[in-house]
This record gives C-alpha cells, sequence and structure tokens, in this order.
C-alpha cells in the first residue's frame, strides 16, 4: 500500500474513533442501577460522567428525566478524571488530525516526520479515552450508588473501541513513517498533480521530413 494510502485509512479510523468517544462522552450511560432504593421496580437510572436521568415508565411509555444532581457521585475521584480525560483526547484528537491532514495536504511533498508527530498525539488522545473507561469498568461496583442491581453501560464500550481505533490510526501513520522514513531513507512523498508521470513524445521536425520526402519523389521519378 502506498504511504498516500495508509495516510487517509488512519484518518478514516481517527475519525470514526472520535465520534464514538464524543458519544461516549456527551452520553449518560456509563452504567444503569435497576432496583433503586425508594423508587418503583421499572425505574431504571442511567449515570454518566456529566448527567443523570431517569428512565420512568408512564402510560406503557418511556420518559427520560436528565440533569439530576448527586454530589456524592460526581464528586468522586473517578468522575472528575474522566471528565478531565475525556475532554483532553477529544481536543488532543482533533489537534493530531489537524497535524495528519496538514502533512497530506497543504504541504507540497507529504512529511511522514510531521505526519508521525501528528500520529502520536492520536494514539495518546486514545490511550486518554481507553484509561478512564476501563477504570470506571473496574469500579463499577465502588462508585456510590442508590442502585442493588448495578450493570454496566455502553457508553464504556464505546470509549473503548473508540480509543482503541485512535490508537490503531496513529500506529498506521507511525508505519508509514518507517516506511517512508526510516527503512528507504526518504521524508517525504511528492502529494503534487506535477509528480504525476508524464509520458515524453517524440518530435519529428520539420526539416527531418523534407528531405524524406524529396528523396522519396526522386526515386519514383527514377523508376518512371
Amino acid at each position: 500500500m502506498r504511504p498516500s494510502g495508509m495516510m487517509m485509512h488512519s484518518v478514516v479510523l481517527a475519525l470514526s474513533g472520535w465520534i464514538l468517544n464524543l458519544a461516549s462522552t456527551i452520553s449518560p450511560n456509563w452504567r444503569t442501577l435497576h432496583n433503586v432504593t425508594g423508587e418503583q421496580p421499572d425505574v431504571v437510572l442511567q449515570q454518566g460522567i456529566w448527567d443523570i436521568c431517569w428512565n420512568i415508565m408512564k402510560n406503557g411509555q418511556k420518559d427520560m428525566l436528565c440533569s439530576q444532581q448527586n454530589q456524592n457521585y460526581f464528586n468522586s475521584q473517578i468522575i472528575i478524571t474522566a471528565q478531565w480525560m475525556m475532554v483532553v483526547s477529544l481536543g488532543a484528537s482533533i489537534v493530531g488530525l489537524v497535524v495528519v491532514i496538514g502533512a497530506h495536504i497543504w504541504m507540497k511533498r507529504l512529511r511522514w516526520l510531521v505526519a508521525g508527530l501528528g500520529g502520536f498525539i492520536i494514539s495518546c488522545s486514545g490511550a486518554a479515552a481507553i484509561v478512564p473507561a476501563a477504570w470506571y469498568a473496574y469500579l463499577l461496583n465502588d462508585i456510590p450508588s442508590p442502585g442493588a442491581s448495578i450493570r454496566l453501560g455502553h457508553c464504556i464500550v464505546l470509549g473503548c473501541i473508540g480509543g482503541f481505533m485512535e490508537v490503531l490510526s496513529g500506529f498506521i501513520v507511525f508505519v508509514g513513517f518507517c516506511q517512508s522514513y526510516c527503512w528507504q531513507g526518504d521524508n517525504g512523498e511528492d502529494t503534487t498533480p506535477e509528480s504525476i508521470y508524464k509520458p515524453n513524445c517524440r518530435r519529428i521536425s520539420r526539416e527531418g521530413r523534407i528531405p524524406y520526402v524529396r528523396h522519396s519523389q526522386r526515386d519514383v521519378d527514377n523508376v518512371l
């Protein structure tokens, strides 16, 4: 695969991972609580790192009430750390994508040293998304909760998958960097349209055609 093709694959992976991490950050479903103390059995409490929502069944329809306050939950060290790390992860992913895309589009030659720096930033942002999700899952039952039945939310899965995709994206950029810069000793691939091969057409001068025509006409006269 050409280095520029590897670059495009890494950008697609990074964008997909960033979208998953964004959904994981803003969605209030890091864990779900059932059989909440003092509530109906069909009431489900969803907790995220920024918001808490109640799922209540009314007249056969499910209503969601968000913006619930729980200071014991939001003051937990894991929640504060997860908030900061997820925000840093989203911001670092954008910076890394700008660096990688800029190394491919805005430069005359594909500078793999610059692209490698962007890939490293993307990998770090992916790791920053995996750490809080995995830590939250590890401390799932230790975080203060009013429910007897605690289940893992889908945002943990989204965060881990998104972080893994970003780490893989940075690894692909690193492989392209080694292939183009380290192994071949080339620090750039020309990405301009002028770099496309254009065959040289052989031109026959007018002076070269005249003697040929003259001699051909003389041969015809001799035959006649």
